[in-house]
């Protein structure tokens, strides 16, 4: 007898302990995504996602974080910001996400982080691009992977300036996103340069016909280039309507939205022959950006077919890192403990780390030493400045033949803030 209850206590302890040890594997950090899956941006969300869902094939790969999985939760945006709210704080208040990457929209951005992230102290990293974002009041929890509008409309504002154009209108989609560009290329086009903008036209999204807008812009006083800043389901609209009314026989330069293949496949290469150049968020060359691009293809089957897909990735690479950096478990981890290890985890002068499986495994060990790293990310640099907007390459493009180049990848000077007007100040 006595034999037989020792057993049944060793296999009773043997039970509790693995049990206890599930309950502990079980547990992981949680990060949210929010991507638009539907609504006006949907050409977007599914990629983005996908590069992702990547970095925690990388992470895995690694090891995990701190002995824990990373979990990631997705949920759609709607491209709407009554959406993205509601998908906000299902993410804090559901799911239990302690930092949030998503919100390709910058009308998206400014609502959720303003509704739920920054009163409930997560960290949000967005690729919204309005120069607004950089100056919400924010506590410092609010962040951005992507290159923002000020960049954008310089580069935007000098090609169309250097082509030879003296007078240029703009027509921009009335949002926070394009009225970054509108204003930004305005104001490099006739500040920076001594050209003229003739005209600049808002339209709402989702109309039937947007020729009332295009004709006040392009019969406006001998204009000779015109830029469109617009979503892609817009975009289409437009260029078959610029085509078939005769309007391309002027240029017309594109916005970062409109580099996608979908607007050529439901267009057909004819109507998009009149853009010359467009802007859209780069790649920066390096390692990070390699493990992107061939990762992604041993992985779906294609290489990244999207912009602001590299940007994606890099925000939830910085928070892994962020994570590991801050030593606690998931049970301890509070959005604050990742927003204060955000910039140390990528910046000078620590050890420079890319998104590799083993690049992630040596930031891991670095970490768990007490030693400094610095992530250099597929987009760029990332090392978060003040206002929390990293260092991100600008991508030119254009359309040849039906196929969209890429002309070359910079990091070029932003639009300084003092030209710009009063709101973009902060």
């Amino acid at each position: 007898m006595h034999h037989k209850k020792v057993t049944v206590t060793l296999i009773f302890v043997l039970i509790l302990t693995l049990s206890l040890s599930g309950l502990a594997s079980a547990k992981a950090y949680k990060v949210g995504t929010i991507w638009p899956m539907t609504g006006t941006a949907a050409a977007f969300g599914e990629a983005i996602t996908n590069a992702c869902d990547l970095v925690k094939d990388y992470v895995d790969e690694a090891g995990g974080i701190n002995g824990y999985d990373l979990k990631l939760v997705h949920r759609d945006s709607g491209s709407e910001p009554t959406k993205g709210v509601d998908a906000a704080r299902k993410l804090v208040n559901l799911d239990k996400a302690r930092a949030i990457v998503g919100a390709y929209s910058s009308g998206v951005a400014m609502a959720l982080s303003q509704g739920v992230t920054i009163p409930n102290e997560i960290p949000f990293l967005t690729l919204g691009t309005s120069p607004m974002i950089s100056v919400v009041n924010d506590n410092d929890f609010f962040f951005r992977t992507s290159a923002h509008d000020l960049y954008n409309g310089r580069v935007l504002g000098d090609a169309m300036y250097n082509d030879g154009h003296k007078k240029i209108g703009i027509v921009y989609v009335n949002n926070a996103y394009g009225k970054g560009i509108a204003d930004a290329a305005a104001v490099t086009f006739s500040k920076i340069h001594d050209g003229e903008v003739l005209a600049s036209v808002p339209f709402d999204i989702g109309k039937a016909s947007y020729s009332s807008e295009i004709s006040r812009t392009y019969n406006n006083g001998n204009i000779d280039a015109v830029l469109i800043i617009a979503y892609p389901e817009d975009a289409t609209v437009m260029h078959k309507e610029i085509y078939a009314k005769g309007w391309d026989d002027i240029p017309w330069y594109g916005s970062p939205d409109q580099k996608v293949p979908e607007l050529i496949e439901s267009l057909g290469a004819e109507y998009m022959s009149s853009i010359v150049i467009g802007s859209t968020q780069g790649r920066w060359p390096g390692p990070s950006k390699d493990s992107f691009m061939e990762g992604y293809n041993d992985k779906y089957g294609e290489y990244p077919p999207k912009p602001y897909m590299a940007p994606g990735f890099d925000g939830l690479v910085s928070v892994v890192l962020a994570i590991a950096r801050s030593g606690k478990s998931p049970d301890e981890i509070t959005g604050k403990d990742i927003r204060d290890n955000l910039r140390p985890v990528t910046s000078p002068p620590g050890e420079k780390i890319y998104a590799t499986p083993e690049g992630f495994k040596k930031a891991f060990d670095l970490l768990a030493e007490g030693k400094d790293i610095n992530y250099i990310g597929a987009s760029g640099d990332i090392e978060f400045d003040k206002y929390g907007d990293a260092k991100s390459a600008i991508q030119t493009w254009t359309i040849e033949d039906g196929e969209i180049i890429t002309i070359e990848n910079l990091l070029p000077d932003p639009v300084p803030r003092d030209l710009m007007p009063p709101e973009y100040q902060g």
